[in-house]
């Protein structure tokens, strides 16, 4: 969808009929505005080929602006007369779209290995809780859509768990807490002798 940016910058800034400027002079607002598109897909973008499909579209869109205001003999020269632009727009918006992509190269490889590290230490966790000789329950509080405490749900059990109490986790989990409480310790558990213990 960012990638239609272009269609509506034409009509505020490059259309004869409908620009807001003067198409010969609204250069930076062209590039400005599409460099807005690369920061939002900097952030946003979910693959690199969506970063380089709305540079090369953006480009696109300043030749055909550079095109309209007949100054195309000029792409290639790195300084502009003062009056219109003082550097090159499309050099300017190309070096802007290479620091987008350098920079989402970076944050994203950045990105993964955080999520690397953070399934890593969930896995260990997870080894850890499997692995632990006593019963563990995981409990979450459910909230209503005002934030409230409206109740608990079980989460995860652990195999010692399941070998104490006799339940299996696909069984309990989502599962509302009173309710497996109930079934626990209805008349299973004789509650004097775990408090003695």
């Amino acid at each position: 969808m960012i990638n239609l940016l272009p269609i509506p910058i034409y009509f505020l800034l490059v259309s004869p009929e409908m620009a807001v400027f003067p198409p010969l002079h609204s250069y930076y607002f062209h590039v400005l505005l599409l460099s807005l598109g690369l920061l939002f897909l900097l952030v946003f973008a979910d693959t690199l080929i969506q970063v380089f499909i709305f540079l090369f579209v953006s480009l696109l869109s300043i030749f055909y602006h550079l095109f309209i205001t007949d100054s195309l003999r000029r792409i290639f020269q790195f300084f502009w007369p003062s009056q219109d632009i003082f550097i090159n727009p499309v050099l300017l918006l190309f070096i802007i779209g290479l620091i987008t992509i350098f920079l989402f190269v970076i944050f994203r490889d950045e990105l993964k290995n955080q999520e690397r590290s953070i399934s890593e230490k969930k896995a260990n966790l997870q080894s850890v809780m499997n692995h632990f000789p006593l019963g563990i329950i995981h409990i979450c509080i459910n909230r209503d859509e005002f934030g409230e405490k409206s109740g608990l749900s079980v989460e995860y059990i652990n195999p010692a768990f399941e070998a104490f109490f006799g339940l299996r986790n696909f069984e309990v989990k989502g599962i509302d807490a009173a309710v497996i409480f109930q079934r626990i310790f209805r008349n299973e558990v004789n509650w004097q002798e775990i408090f003695q213990k």
